[in-house]
């Protein structure tokens, strides 16, 4: 008897167990101690035919590896961030002094009692600013576009962001942002032109990779934690971006036009954008000159793709800038 209720005991521990991990993982956001490893971090920039570019506007070229970011030769502060690990952020693209508002947040469940929220899942944001180096969990680099004509420039189909590991789900997570810091024609002020900063004519374009795909621990995310009633794991999806840090914890599904913004006008492609032929996605109007552009790459955690299961595996980026309209792959 005593055996048989040892027995019971354990598969009732390890149902709880089970639920508690359920709990935990149908959620976006990560919870304390998940993160996406970088140490096979591979960034890779190439640009069509009659354009250069620079990691700081002094050694140009047609493409770009992380060891030219890591390496970039700067006369100013420089603050090309690149990070040992990545955590979730959001962001809606505003930005100040030329650098993109990124806010980190923390899920909980609140235990205060008499809280409106008590014992419902509560979101925390703070904002937080990138420095040079590792430190940080986001990656964030300067590169420099050289143009002898003005010059539209789209995102080219073999541009893409996937795992080099197992494919788990968080390559449905990221963003990229393309910041403009504005330009000029005096090639030789180096301290000028890396000091551009948007005060000008900044604006910002951010890409969401692999809009369209959704594991199904992600589906069942959108259903129990932002209500978003899909039964397919292909579709695209809306979602609020945080744009001010909170002050008390808010609901996690909450929609307060305080703290987020709804986001509905990225450039979205879908898992297939680097095979198949077709349109490109417009990110500039470059004038002739030097034009300076900030990168930012980050895991969404607004994003139902941003949940437990998904953490854990390296990725590669790769960016392709060109000035045609349509590409073969």
């Amino acid at each position: 008897m005593f055996k048989k209720s040892k027995k019971i005991l354990s598969l009732f521990v390890l149902l709880i167990l089970t639920f508690v991990f359920l709990l935990t993982a149908t959620y976006a956001w990560f919870t304390k101690n998940q993160e996406v490893e970088t140490s096979d971090l591979s960034v890779r920039v190439r640009t069509s035919e009659h354009m250069e570019v620079s990691t700081d506007a002094i050694n140009w070229s047609r493409s770009l590896t992380m060891y030219d970011i890591l390496h970039a030769d700067y006369k100013v502060e420089r603050f090309n961030q690149v990070p040992l690990n990545f955590y979730p952020y959001s962001s809606i693209g505003e930005i100040n002094n030329g650098k993109l508002n990124m806010f980190f947040g923390l899920v909980s469940l609140d235990k205060e009692a008499g809280s409106p929220t008590y014992m419902k899942r509560v979101l925390k944001t703070e904002s937080v600013s990138e420095v040079d180096g590792e430190t940080g969990g986001f990656l964030a680099f300067d590169m420099y576009f050289k143009n002898n004509v003005p010059r539209t420039i789209y995102l080219g189909r073999k541009s893409y962001i996937k795992p080099t590991g197992e494919v788990i789900g968080i390559e449905n997570a990221f963003r990229v942002a393309f910041v403009f810091e504005g330009s000029t024609l005096n090639a030789s002020d180096i301290e000028y032109i890396q000091s551009l900063d948007g005060s000008e004519d900044g604006y910002v374009r951010i890409w969401e990779p692999n809009a369209d795909v959704h594991t199904d621990t992600a589906v069942l995310a959108a259903n129990k934690t932002y209500g978003l009633n899909i039964s397919e794991k292909n579709e695209y999806l809306k979602y609020y971006g945080v744009k001010k840090e909170t002050i008390t914890p808010v609901l996690l599904d909450s929609t307060d036009p305080e703290y987020f913004s709804l986001m509905n006008e990225n450039i979205c492609t879908d898992a297939n954008y680097n095979k198949v032929s077709g349109p490109n996605k417009l990110i500039f109007n470059l004038p002739e000159g030097i034009s300076k552009v900030r990168v930012y790459v980050w895991v969404e955690g607004q994003d139902v793709d941003c949940e437990n299961n998904a953490a854990g595996t390296d990725f590669e980026l790769n960016l392709n800038f060109t000035t045609n309209v349509e590409e073969s792959v």
